[in-house]
């Protein structure tokens, strides 16, 4: 029965008909689940109403359904080792196809190093993992590690850089550190800009779809003095607020809230550190009031429509924007897809850089000076 529900789901319900579907689920479910914080149930009642979830693609509305779960049954206090693996985790060994193939490039490349597994880390267990879970965990994580040691600045990050206790996170130590695929992702995505921005000159970064809030969380620790624009949808919005304003307890917070126009929080806008927005509060946001427009590993999930939207969002708010995809993706459930060298990039902007990902493999990253 479930099959046959989600082959209705993909094939049979139009985006508004998923879209009430989902508004029902989600009304019998926070009337059952009291152990829902109140913070993220306010955003997902205005997420709900808004305009940005009724042209959601019908993948996300699933996926809203599944960390909805995860979270009410897990708690925040898990994430890391739940939710977060929803997000940029790619799980299981190399003889699974789809870990197989982003790590191909980094298999290889390792192999040709002289380094050495330390047996103790690689069969570690992971609380909430089985042990042939952790194992080609712990393996991806040592890889990524190898690979990014390897070079000189990948060295000089790592060196400032420990993955925070907030959340369970499933690491492994190397080096006395604390490292996380997620850890290490985010520093490959920071070099990535870095080589084709100067850091120095960014002062606003707006990123759209954080997840957890990974790539936050390095760029935020290495430049101490950013304002940090976070915009997502909850629950991902929640967990994201949570944890950076936990995590980076000193900076000033704009929490999520309603508002009618960006007039009246205007100042404290204008006063915080870090601040959480849904999607179509962007919409309100003033002119050249953003450094460097990010979207790393989302817009590969969203139709082709909202997709354009978003780059014409950084058109108008942004001096630079940086994306990561998947080079050829269909969006699951809905009749889309994306590929590189077809997404929507303005005449009026300059290409720094537009190449497909050495790790991890099947994705490319570009980067556009907006003018």
């Amino acid at each position: 029965m479930r099959h046959v529900y989600w082959a209705a789901y993909r094939y049979l319900l139009t985006p508004a008909l998923a879209h009430r579907i989902f508004l029902i689920w989600w009304g019998t479910f926070k009337s059952t689940h009291s152990n829902l914080p109140a913070d993220l149930v306010d955003m997902l009642d205005y997420y709900f109403s808004s305009e940005t979830s009724r042209s959601a693609s019908k993948y996300w509305h699933y996926l809203n359904r599944r960390n909805i779960k995860q979270l009410a049954r897990d708690d925040y206090a898990n994430f890391k080792q739940t939710v977060a693996k929803n997000y940029f985790y790619f799980g299981g060994g190399f003889e699974n196809s789809h870990s197989g193939y982003v790590y191909q490039n980094l298999r290889e490349k390792v192999e040709s190093l002289n380094v050495k597994v330390d047996l103790k880390q690689l069969l570690k267990k992971h609380q909430m993992l089985s042990l042939n879970e952790s194992i080609p965990f712990n393996l991806h994580t040592m890889l990524l590690y190898f690979y990014i040691h390897e070079e000189e600045r990948g060295r000089e990050i790592i060196e400032e850089l420990e993955e925070p206790m907030e959340g369970n996170p499933i690491f492994i130590t190397m080096d006395g550190k604390r490292l996380t695929q997620d850890l290490l992702n985010s520093i490959i995505e920071y070099e990535a800009v870095e080589k084709g921005c100067d850091m120095a000159k960014v002062r606003t970064v707006l990123e759209l779809g954080s997840g957890s809030g990974r790539t936050s969380f390095t760029f935020l620790r290495l430049n101490p003095n950013l304002k940090y624009i976070i915009s997502d949808i909850p629950p991902a919005l929640y967990i994201a607020q949570t944890y950076l304003s936990n995590v980076f307890s000193d900076r000033r917070v704009f929490k999520f809230r309603p508002f009618d126009s960006f007039q009246k929080i205007e100042a404290e806008f204008n006063d915080s550190d870090l601040i959480f927005l849904t999607p179509d509060q962007l919409n309100k946001l003033p002119d050249n009031c953003v450094d460097l427009f990010m979207a790393i590993d989302c817009l590969h999930e969203m139709k082709r429509k909202t997709v354009s939207s978003y780059f014409d969002l950084a058109d108008r708010l942004a001096s630079r924007f940086y994306f990561k995809c998947w080079e050829k993706t269909s969006v699951r459930f809905d009749n889309d897809s994306h590929e590189k060298g077809l997404y929507p990039v303005k005449e009026n902007w300059d290409e720094v850089f537009n190449h497909s990902c050495e790790v991890p493999h099947g994705f490319f990253e570009a980067l556009y000076e907006i003018t």
